[in-house]
């Protein structure tokens, strides 16, 4: 998952901008919270956190310090990151869930393509022309290659599409 669809995620649970430079109490807690949320749960290093918030590395060591001592001892914020945790989490699995059926769809038109094409060939084996069968048999396996290539492009573009890549 991006830094930035978590960004969008806090922002949205918060009602609020965290890129935003204020320092009024809401929005470095949800910045802290950002921050410890991609660093934690997702292993993001400083500068890919501080990028979609407009901030900088030395910034994020400080929030991220400053969070894990609030999860300890502020309730509040505890139940704040527990519950934009859950979200991400959630959101995390539908983006799966989504990338696995459009996974699973290219794979069976592949497959009854190939299987249209393997009786094609079988068709062929009854030709006594040597010469025919291995070009038959050349162009069957330049197929099977055109079309990994085409469910690795579909499935790309899907993945773009929920925002997975």
């Amino acid at each position: 998952m991006k830094a930035e669809d978590i960004k969008k995620i806090v922002d949205q649970y918060f009602g609020l901008d965290i890129s935003s430079k204020s320092r009024i109490r809401p929005y470095p807690d949800a910045r802290k919270i950002y921050s410890l949320i991609c660093f934690k749960e997702f292993g993001y290093k400083d500068e890919n956190i501080a990028n979609p918030i407009k901030r900088d590395r030395s910034t994020i060591i400080i929030q991220k310090r400053t969070a894990a001592d609030l999860l300890e001892t502020d309730l509040i914020f505890k139940k704040d990151y527990d519950y934009c945790v859950r979200k991400i989490k959630r959101h995390y699995e539908k983006l799966n869930n989504a990338k696995e059926k459009v996974s699973e769809k290219i794979n069976q038109k592949d497959l009854s393509v190939l299987d249209f094409l393997s009786k094609g060939h079988a068709l062929t084996q009854g030709v006594g022309d040597d010469i025919t069968r291995d070009m038959a048999y050349g162009s069957l396996q330049k197929m099977k290659d055109i079309l990994d290539a085409k469910s690795q492009f579909q499935l790309a573009c899907k993945a773009k599409e929920y925002k997975l890549i």
